[in-house]
């Protein structure tokens, strides 16, 4: 029964021993769709108070999957276990003809560790890349160049956890001799006085990941993503907007259930 509308009886519906075993609530796996030939796309909205036998049954929990809590959604990009966001190299974004890295987002995680941001390609992300990752309350840093000798990782202690129902801000700037990392108002200078120009560039030309790698980089390199809401994405101080990246993997754009 649907609302106010009267009852309808379906009599070819699964026995009680069926339903017992598995129950699909929005949508079915990719191999029962198909098995069954499903051809009705799965359900695109919210649901709430969900009762079996009366008993209401919660919907999120590690049998869900790419479920996002129910709200009205804001500008910006939500991005699942597994997701992320790809944009072309930063070289394009320049303007100025700067030569720096310049790269700043806003971001509201619901999990503790993952990964921020990404410059690699899944072809050699071991001898090349720089990723900032989020490690409960530390933040990791990492560049490598393999080919010039280049290798930089620190752990920045965090003033305050970033898991924690707040938007934060990260300001990234790598100019000819310094690092710069800005997590909130907190600024942090990581010397790089040996990074020599072919580096430089490479790391300019490299894809940009936001929240996540590809599953073959991530198994590689042990990363996860950063579930959560990322907003306000900058390049090189230009606004770039998450429905423009060139790839995306379970990561949904506007749909952030924070404001």
């Amino acid at each position: 029964m649907v609302d106010e509308l009267l009852p309808v009886s379906i009599n070819d519906c699964p026995t009680p021993k069926v339903m017992r075993r598995r129950m699909y609530i929005g949508g079915v796996i990719s191999k029962h769709r198909s098995s069954f030939n499903l051809q009705v796309p799965g359900y695109d909205g919210c649901i709430r108070d969900f009762k079996v036998n009366n008993v209401a049954q919660s919907l999120e929990g590690e049998s869900s999957r790419d479920i996002i809590p129910c709200a009205r959604p804001t500008k910006g990009m939500y991005a699942h276990e597994g997701g992320f966001a790809v944009f072309d190299g930063l070289q394009k974004a320049i303007k100025d003809g700067s030569r720096n890295i310049d790269i700043s987002l806003s971001f509201r995680p619901i999990v503790d560790e993952g990964t921020l941001l990404a410059i690699l390609t899944n072809s050699n992300p071991e001898k090349a890349r720089l990723t900032i990752e989020i490690k409960r309350d530390k933040v990791l840093v990492t560049v490598i160049h393999e080919a010039s000798g280049l290798e930089i990782r620190d752990a920045i202690p965090a003033l305050r956890p970033l898991c924690d129902d707040a938007w934060h801000t990260m300001h990234l700037l790598v100019g000819q001799k310094v690092m710069e990392i800005r997590i909130d108002e907190e600024r942090n200078e990581l010397p790089i006085d040996h990074m020599s120009a072919e580096a430089r560039d490479l790391l300019l030309n490299l894809p940009l990941n936001i929240a996540g790698v590809s599953a073959p980089v991530a198994e590689k390199l042990s990363m996860t993503s950063l579930v959560g809401c990322y907003k306000d994405l900058k390049l090189s101080g230009h606004p770039k907007y998450f429905e423009s990246a060139q790839k995306s993997n379970k990561a949904a754009v506007d749909a952030c259930p924070f404001h």
